[in-house]
This record gives structure tokens, sequence and C-alpha cells, in this order.
């Protein structure tokens, strides 16, 4: 009997990218200007308070990308996707492109009027730390949440 897939972890814990990558960018923004500026960080200057800013801060994250996230949480419990090198590629690939378009959709938004080319290029940081962590938080995710590929009956030892 083939075990049934798990789909509400799976979207729930896609759903969660967002929070972790917030969490990231702020703790990496907040511990670069430590190491360079000699600031003290968050966690420095407040203690265990300063764990539960970079937390308000991933929350920012999940706010502002919880469509995208939502999405492709659908739509990678739709696929099936199992613990296997093409469905990381592919929640590697997506999950990068996902953040990246909807934070041009959200600058969009604002008013602002930029060029899909001057967007497309990586040499700005910027948009390369955009799909860095929307592909990276999802590969981890990725890792920690989708199951084992089952076994099909005819590959199975008897």
């Amino acid at each position: 009997m083939k075990p049934a897939y798990p789909y509400f972890k799976v979207i729930i814990c896609f759903l969660m990218c967002p929070l972790l990558s917030g969490i990231i960018l702020f703790s990496i923004s907040d511990f670069y200007s430590f190491f360079s500026e000699n600031t003290p960080t968050l966690f420095h200057e407040h203690g265990l308070t300063g764990l539960w800013i970079y937390i308000v801060y991933g929350i920012y994250g999940l706010i502002f990308f919880c469509i995208p996230a939502g999405l492709l949480a659908g739509l990678y419990a739709y696929l099936n996707l199992y613990r296997q090198l093409t469905s990381y590629v592919w929640v590697f690939l997506l999950g990068g492109a996902g953040a990246y378009l909807w934070a041009y959709a959200l600058i969009r938004m604002t008013g602002k009027d930029i060029s899909l080319s001057n967007t497309a290029d990586f040499s700005n940081y910027q948009n390369l730390v955009v799909f860095a962590l929307g592909a990276l938080s999802s590969i981890f995710m990725a890792y920690l949440v989708l199951p084992k590929k089952p076994r099909s009956k005819h590959n199975q030892k008897k």
C-alpha cells in the first residue's frame, strides 16, 4: 500500500520559507554591520529580546511574500515532489524565481518606474540577494520536508 503524501506538511512548511528568509536576511545584515563597523547586534544590545526582533523581521518577510510562497507550496504539493535531484532543482529554481518576480511586482506596485531589463541584471547585488534567499530557503525546506519516494512493487526486494 502506498503511503499518503503529506500535503498539509509540505504546504505549511513551504509557506514558512519567507519567514526563514526574513530572519536570515536581517541577521546577516546585522552581523555584517557588527563585523565591519563594530556596531553591536540586536542580540548584543537587547539580549533574548533581540532574537524576537529577528523573528519580527521574518514575519515581515512572511507578510510580503506569502502569496508566491503559498502558490509555490500548493504547486509542490500538487506535483507530489519527493526527495530526489529533479525535485530539488525545481524547488531551487522556482523558489528563487518566485521571490525574484514577486519582489519586482512589489516594487512596481509602489509606483517606481523600473524596467524588467534593469531587474534582470544580476550584477546588482540586491537582485541576486532576493533570488538567493528564495532559492536557498526553498531548497533547505525541501531537504527537511519532502518525503522519500516510496518504492514501487516491482523494485522491492522479496
